[in-house]
């Protein structure tokens, strides 16, 4: 087609020079599976690409192939910082011909150049490089690999300060595993729920799932709190300082937790498949957090003292 009738590099398959063309991929959906599973196929694909090629051609030499995608992508990042530093001069008044002499543009220049000399110097007998990705797919593959990577980190920070504060508190590190245990259990359940009902983990996810911390680690203070001053006050009765620990604050957090389970049971009406799934997310995270607190959290303490009297 490209020999009978011109392509305008603005229609987007391919770029000005026809270096490069976009393969274009659309997606039944963009769950997070779905997306890794595309990704893990077009990674395979490369692999074999590389390895075929590879096969037939004896001088390759897969670090220098390596470096000369590498060095393209700086030439393609360095050019387009060029182009929006033009516009950026010319906006503030500049003649276009004096915009391309200003300094940063020449030494931009000069990096460019710098970059085509050393590409052109390596080996040419390099693959097809499938490079990832453009478009909406392309974007969401990254922004989860972030997140995924993120995800263990920011939970452990979370958890390491509740651990902290808790510490500083009561000085006691049976009140932190009291709280604690149902904190990391309902992180779990939730992990596993998401993996169950197929909601990825994303950018909007992650929130979520660090918020469970947050609304558990009030209901695990308020129980534990009263239970613990009931229970030392009443002389070792643990069974009544637990009935009056419910009668107190337990009701204050049972209600709670079935007003915000309730308060966003409604998005399960969305016609938003991902309101949908947020809601039931965070039905389960209120829910587990408040039953966490009041039954969970009282049998830990039981457990934790068992060589105290009945």
């Amino acid at each position: 087609v490209l020999a009978t009738t011109p392509i305008e590099s603005s229609s987007g398959l391919l770029n000005y020079d026809c270096t490069a063309m976009p393969v274009i991929v659309f997606a039944s959906d963009h769950r997070a599976a779905t997306i890794d599973r595309i990704v893990a196929e077009a990674e395979r694909f490369n692999a074999l690409n590389r390895q075929e090629f590879a096969a037939s051609h004896p001088d390759f030499d897969p670090a220098a192939c390596d470096q000369r995608s590498a060095l393209r992508r700086d030439m393609g990042q360095a050019q387009a910082d060029q182009r929006k530093l033009l516009d950026a001069l010319i906006a503030d008044g500049l003649a276009e011909a004096a915009a391309r002499e200003h300094p940063q543009m020449r030494a931009l220049g000069e990096r460019i150049d710098a970059l085509r000399n050393a590409w052109t110097g390596l080996p040419q007998a390099c693959p097809v490089n499938f490079a990832l990705a453009t478009g909406n797919l392309g974007v969401m593959a990254a922004t989860n690999a972030v997140v995924e990577a993120a995800e263990w980190p920011a939970l452990a920070w979370v958890y390491a300060v509740v651990f902290a504060l808790l510490l500083l508190s009561y000085r006691s590190l049976r009140a932190w595993l009291v709280i604690g245990i149902p904190l990391f259990l309902v992180s779990v359940f939730a992990n596993a729920l998401m993996a169950q009902l197929g909601i990825g983990l994303k950018v909007a996810t992650l929130p979520v799932v660090t918020l469970a911390v947050g609304i558990g680690v009030d209901y695990g203070i308020y129980i534990y709190d009263v239970l613990r001053n009931k229970h030392a006050a009443q002389g070792g009765s643990l069974r009544q300082a637990y009935l009056d620990t419910l009668h107190e604050t337990g009701k204050a957090v049972i209600f709670t937790g079935l007003v915000l389970a309730g308060s966003v049971a409604t998005w399960l009406a969305s016609e938003l498949q991902f309101q949908r799934d947020m809601g039931l997310l965070l039905i389960f995270m209120f829910s587990a957090n408040m039953l966490g607190a009041v039954l969970l959290c009282p049998a830990l303490y039981r457990l934790l003292h068992w060589r105290e009297p009945r």
